[in-house]
């Protein structure tokens, strides 16, 4: 009596693959994407406001909503703090309004260590430590 079972299981993979093969059934389980809209793709220097324009396509088995609005909203704000942030620092640089540094001036020379008095300093401490270790 099982060999009916398999039997029939046989005939069903058989006409199954035949329809694959003669293109009647296709082999890809979902049809392709169909666009309700299209793209509206961030620009090269995005602003917080420009998150508000994205729009993404659904279909079956896509994205979920609430998952893609919630990352569209924490980088909508992180975006928004980025340019507050950075509309500060700006108005508090006292350089050209072109963006360039302003020149600074040192008023004392800066001290730089000779290699010969650091070596005489680091080389010993380092053979005390190695001493140290078994």
């Amino acid at each position: 009596m099982i060999w009916v079972f398999f039997l029939c299981i046989g005939v069903v993979v058989a006409a199954y693959a035949a329809a694959v093969l003669l293109g009647r059934v296709s082999a890809q389980p979902l049809p392709p994407p169909t666009h309700t809209r299209p793209l509206v793709a961030l620009p090269d220097r995005a602003h917080a406001a420009d998150i508000d324009d994205l729009h993404f396509d659904t279909a079956f088995r896509g994205y979920r909503m609430d998952q893609v609005d919630e990352v569209l909203d924490q980088l909508q704000a992180r975006l928004a703090s980025y340019e507050k942030r950075f509309a500060e620092l700006r108005g508090r640089a006292s350089g050209p309004a072109t963006g360039e540094l302003a020149p600074v001036s040192v008023s004392a020379p800066v001290a730089v260590p000779d290699r010969a008095e650091t070596a005489a300093v680091v080389i010993p401490e380092a053979e005390a430590e190695g001493a140290d270790r078994p």
